[in-house]
């Protein structure tokens, strides 16, 4: 009985503190950040795995075409966020020297 009447405590506190202060759209955004936190932390040791699963396929097959083929495919992966925050970037400088231009 004790342990629920303070687990009641305890989550009306944290209710109270979300409450004070605290607009829905900043509760939205908490709840949002919390759930991603999770997300990302349950998902991290699922890709752990694969990282593992595919070093032990090059390791036992002495086929260096396979391993070119990981690299490769390693290298695309790893371009395309790259080439989206560039794009993203240069849309950014774009729209603040155009907002520049049209004030002066």
């Amino acid at each position: 009985m004790r342990n629920r009447q303070k687990n009641i405590k305890t989550n009306n506190e944290f209710l109270s503190f979300l409450r004070i202060g605290a607009s829905r759209v900043e509760r939205f955004k908490s709840l949002k950040l919390v759930t991603l936190t999770a997300f990302t932390l349950i998902t991290s040791s699922l890709t752990n795995a694969q990282c593992a699963m595919c070093r032990a396929a090059l390791e036992s097959s002495g086929d260096n075409g396979l391993a070119e083929g990981i690299n490769n495919g390693i290298v695309f992966l790893m371009a395309i966020p790259y080439i989206l925050v560039a794009v993203v970037g240069y849309l950014i400088y774009r729209m603040v020297k155009k907002s520049k231009n049209n004030t002066v």
